[in-house]
């Protein structure tokens, strides 16, 4: 898991080897940790207690960069654990059209449990038309659809 903290965290890569390595990384406390399963194309993310528009592009940005990764993967992107959307319509915008790595057609799950999370859901799926995403409320419904 790639953990984008102020101070340094252990970062898990996973491979399509299954092999692991680990890195130092410093940005935002407890805001998003990352994982790549090559084999399967999908990343998943989770994002911790607050969400905020430097939280996600320095998240899309890593991940843009990372060598593992590719704009054709699907995405997992777990908010369950979000108490705070700290998001202006503007900054919404700004991540959709230019910062957002994924391709349009790429599969995104959200996976969601309560009306905060799921308004950033259909705020980003607004933003995105002609997208491939979907709300689910849990990480296993959100894989089946991910993985076909």
């Amino acid at each position: 898991m790639r953990n984008l903290e102020n101070r340094p965290a252990k970062t898990y890569h996973q491979t399509s080897k299954r092999r692991s390595h680990f890195a130092e990384s410093a940005r935002h406390p407890s805001s998003a940790t990352y994982s790549i399963d090559s084999e399967k194309r999908f990343v998943l993310v989770k994002f911790a207690k607050r969400l905020t528009f430097d939280i996600i592009k320095d998240y899309a940005l890593d991940l843009r960069a990372n060598p593992q990764f590719s704009p054709a993967f699907g995405e997992i992107v777990d908010l369950r654990s979000v108490e705070e959307v700290e998001l202006s319509s503007g900054q919404a915008m700004k991540l959709a059209d230019g910062i957002d790595p994924f391709l349009l057609a790429s599969k995104r799950a959200f996976v969601a449990q309560n009306q905060n999370q799921i308004v950033a859901c259909h705020m980003h799926r607004i933003l995105r038309p002609g997208g491939n995403i979907r709300v689910f409320f849990s990480i296993d419904e959100a894989k089946l659809w991910i993985v076909v």
